[in-house]
């Protein structure tokens, strides 16, 4: 028995080293300037098993910074990727924040872990009760789920202090914009361009709405 228990031990410190270490490369790639929040997102990363978040023939690569696919033509999209989003938001403990597309839930568990209040819209049934069911397994309490189409929003929770979309779309989301907080709200997402698929940032105070277009980036395309 000593000796099982032993092993057990030795098993998880060895995956916790190798979390931290994938941890570190992530937040390394999203080029994070603020280093309070790149603190509190490596400690997510550390803590939040990504091998929970995918299927198990994809298991082998959790601590690879890569999209994975997850079913129905949906990604656990690349860590750094939503890192480098989270990053530009400044989440901090306390926030409010809509994601739209819970795809496996990964996203919406790093942002909890953070202490962060998150409503997350999915269009796929299944996909949105499978992510319910792993959240509530692995304790992650403070997140909400609802099947629908994203580009809606969540009016029942509006304003939202960030919004995060975690797949590519080909317009503005004007109907998103209405529903971020008028108190520098802030909102990121992957926008098709003539010029290629852009990361763009979007500031609320008051009345007044900015919009800046950002670096390039890759994410899955929307399916609303």
């Amino acid at each position: 028995m000593v000796r099982s228990n032993t092993f057990h031990v030795k098993r998880v410190t060895e995956h916790d080293k190798f979390r931290k270490r994938f941890a570190l490369e992530v937040v390394h790639q999203a080029q994070i300037v603020d280093e309070g929040v790149e603190h509190a997102l490596f400690q997510a990363l550390s803590a939040v098993p990504r091998e929970q978040f995918i299927p198990e023939r994809y298991l082998t690569r959790a601590t690879e910074n890569v999209s994975l696919p997850v079913g129905f033509n949906q990604f656990c999209e690349q860590p750094s990727a939503f890192i480098r989003m989270a990053s530009i938001i400044g989440v901090t403990p306390g926030m409010r924040v809509l994601e739209v597309g819970t795809g496996s839930g990964y996203s919406a568990a790093l942002l909890s872990k953070m202490g962060i209040r998150v409503c997350s819209i999915e269009k796929e049934g299944l996909l949105a009760q499978q992510a319910r069911k792993r959240l509530d397994r692995l304790g992650f309490s403070n997140v909400l789920i609802r099947t629908g189409n994203g580009l809606k929003g969540w009016k029942d929770y509006a304003p939202f202090d960030g919004i995060f979309l975690t797949v590519a779309i080909d317009e503005h989301p004007y109907e998103l914009v209405k529903q971020l907080s008028p108190e520098g709200g802030l909102m990121v997402y992957p926008l098709e361009t003539v010029e290629g698929q852009r990361l763009t940032l979007v500031q609320k105070e008051g009345d007044d709405v900015k919009i800046f277009t950002l670096e390039e980036t890759a994410y899955a395309p929307a399916v609303l």
